[in-house]
């Protein structure tokens, strides 16, 4: 990600400038060692063989849409320097359709290559307990919907998933568990009521049963198989009249709950998938009007298509069309369980035609839907900084890293966000564990150096360290930035260096004078002052500094989830 961009990048120093600004007054350095080789990623080696099945007795048009799905599965995975997210996909999709036709070896094949490629793709492990359950391998099924529930904790779908399996093996003890987990991710939940009722009838508490499948039948009035178990139960209670009531009333009407990835499996296998592919496709080529076309055909031949929707607003805004854009994701909220990715995008949207008070509001209830929403919680804390709700940004930028201690934006901003509201030593404490994190990281080691440097708290200050923060900083970047430089005069003049800081702040004024950017040259111009009356600076960013207005997030075709 392009930390400094969302930041500031005002103006980079030319290597000529450099070449005379560094000479003698950095301290001679060993040179840095070789970078050490990236982790090795999953190779075709590592990756299991797919066992095709024979397609000659299957319908032609399958047979046709199979052949042609492995060609792409094939040239995809074959082409060199193809990355892994790439590839996970394309085994993914190709799971995605041996599945709907019932073809387990090949699809289970195809989502293992998937989860090696992209382990944090919680989908490919969903779609494997899904074919372990259809097979009858409860075992396996209760792994993959644990490893779902590892990368979302409050995933609906996994939660009841799981649970079934559980009552199915006979613990009914974390069965009920996850079924009472269930409905607090939806109080309306029938399907978790009704696993109560099973397990209330198992353990004999009729009366509970009873409570229970009446529950889930006031809920989900067309689950019309709950009659039955509630015959089953009135009967055992002696209750004679009100078995033969539900008796009479039983049917083949399933206890529903919202599957989002089930449902894309039944998209593929109407063809509404091979649409969708054909889009993005076009809209990745650049051929934006005819991708608008064919999602614009999508929705008017299902209008509670909210993948299609949400496709068709996502290419309008890419396209500059944002306004069109929020509409098309409006339409699709009444027609889908999985919100959180539309609010998302509806908050990317509204942010651009200027509307974030609203904006910030949709995030809130992204984050709502799904309390681990990593993106939502960081466009939120981005939201509320730019709003100058500073301190409930700080929660957010926290709640990122807890959720991906990775990411390196998360941690500099909420030490910027620290900073903001003159925390000195939780923003050194944020920086150091960012850094613990993520050693190499330049943005977080030059945002150290620039807090030892200048913080106005003297106990935080230390210049031989930002001064060697940023040594490690200019041997790691090919070509210093506006800010490492600006920052380099800081830390010498933190250490008595006056000549050097004016000596660095004038070559900086020079630049960007030449560069016509008059403003920025006033503000160097009062540091500068401040050294050559000897004095260092006590401000590290200033009140204005863009870093405080960071930018949102982009679009993306995002699978609603």
């Amino acid at each position: 990600m392009e930390r400094r961009s969302a930041a500031r990048r005002l103006v980079s120093i030319t290597m000529v400038v450099l070449s005379v600004l560094f000479q003698g007054h950095l301290t001679a350095t060993p040179e840095a060692p070789p970078a050490e080789p990236p982790p090795a990623q999953a190779t075709g080696s590592e990756l299991e063989p797919i066992p095709f099945p024979n397609l000659s007795a299957m319908d032609a048009n399958v047979r046709e849409q199979l052949e042609r799905a492995r060609a792409e599965l094939e040239q995809t995975t074959r082409r060199p320097g193809t990355n892994p997210e790439v590839r996970a996909l394309a085994y993914g999709r190709m799971g995605q359709m041996l599945q709907t036709y019932d073809l387990l070896d090949a699809s289970e094949s195809c989502y293992r290559n998937a989860l090696r490629l992209a382990p944090r793709d919680y989908r490919w492990s969903y779609y494997l307990a899904l074919g372990y359950r259809a097979r009858g391998d409860l075992e396996r099924a209760g792994v993959q919907y644990q490893h779902v529930l590892t990368l979302r904790p409050n995933d609906l779908a996994a939660v009841l998933g799981l649970a079934r399996i559980e009552l199915e093996q006979g613990r009914t003890e974390e069965a009920a568990e996850h079924f009472q987990q269930a409905l607090k991710l939806d109080p309306e939940s029938a399907a978790a009521m009704a696993g109560l009722g099973e397990i209330a009838a198992a353990g004999r508490d009729y009366a509970k049963a009873v409570e229970h499948y009446e529950e889930a039948l006031r809920r989900q009035p067309q689950a019309s198989s709950l009659h039955y178990r509630l015959a089953m139960a009135y009967r055992q209670l002696r209750q004679v009249d009100k078995a033969r009531l539900h008796l009479g009333k039983q049917g083949d009407g399933a206890v529903n709950y919202p599957d989002p990835l089930l449902e894309e499996l039944l998209r593929v296998k109407t063809g509404r998938w091979r649409q969708r592919e054909q889009a993005n496709r076009l809209l990745e080529s650049g051929q934006h009007e005819e991708a608008v076309r064919l999602f614009r055909q999508m929705v008017s031949q299902d209008p509670t298509d909210a993948l299609a929707l949400v496709d068709l607003g996502t290419a309008l805004a890419q396209m500059g069309r944002v306004e069109e854009a929020v509409r098309q994701f409006e339409a699709a909220l009444p027609h889908t369980a999985s919100k959180s990715r539309i609010h998302l995008n509806l908050s990317m949207g509204l942010i651009q035609i200027g509307r974030e008070e609203e904006a910030l509001e949709h995030c809130r209830q992204a984050i709502e839907t799904d309390p681990n929403f990593t993106e939502a919680h960081f466009q939120l804390a981005n939201l509320l900084m730019r709003r100058e709700l500073v301190d409930e940004a700080i929660l957010h930028y926290g709640r990122v890293i807890e959720l991906d201690p990775g990411n390196a934006f998360a941690h500099f901003m909420g030490a910027m966000a620290l900073v903001r509201t003159q925390r000195w030593r939780e923003a050194r404490s944020q920086l150091e564990a960012g850094l613990t994190a993520l050693p190499e990281d330049t943005d977080l080691a030059h945002a150290m150096a620039r807090l030892l440097a200048a913080c106005p708290d003297a106990a935080i200050r230390n210049g031989q360290q930002a001064l060697r923060l940023l040594q490690k900083v200019f041997e790691r970047v090919k070509t210093p930035d506006f800010e490492q430089v600006e920052t380099l005069a800081m830390v010498y003049a933190e250490l008595g260096l006056f000549d050097r800081a004016v000596q660095v702040q004038r070559m900086m004024i020079t630049e960007v004078t030449r560069a016509q950017r008059s403003m920025l040259a006033t503000l160097l111009q009062e540091n500068l002052t401040r050294y050559q009356r000897k004095e260092a600076c006590r401000q590290p960013w200033r009140d204005n500094d863009p870093v405080f207005q960071p930018t949102p997030l982009p679009f993306s075709l995002l699978t609603l989830q």
